[in-house]
């Protein structure tokens, strides 16, 4: 086992920490997640996230507007150059991610449709 991921609900938003079993590998990883992250998944290149459908709600001058925006967002975050390589994409209306995994050559996703 190469580490963990954790995420955290700090009330007012979520976090992540990647932490490796062997700390020569690499040193402690804190992210923000403005997504909500369900599911992830680890290896040596990098780490990927999974959030659920998700709504929005707008106040705009004391009115309240609903902009539904049920997206799913998946993303990779790579541990060598941070500016190069990371992505993510996002998922239609009635997508769901139901679970993500990670190897050397490949991302795996399964989804709802």
């Amino acid at each position: 086992m190469l580490g963990t991921i954790t995420s955290h609900d700090q009330d007012t938003h979520h976090t992540i920490d990647i932490e490796f079993h062997d700390i020569n590998f690499g040193r402690a990883i804190h992210l923000k997640d403005p997504h909500g992250y369900f599911c992830a998944a680890l290896n040596v290149e990098g780490a990927c996230f999974g959030s659920k459908l998700s709504s929005m709600l707008e106040e705009e001058e004391g009115v309240e507007k609903t902009a539904i925006a049920r997206t799913c967002i998946y993303k990779f975050v790579p541990f060598g150059t941070w500016e190069e390589g990371e992505w993510s994409c996002t998922f239609g209306e009635n997508e769901q991610i139901l679970g993500i995994n990670l190897s050397f050559a490949l991302v795996g996703l399964a989804e709802s449709m």
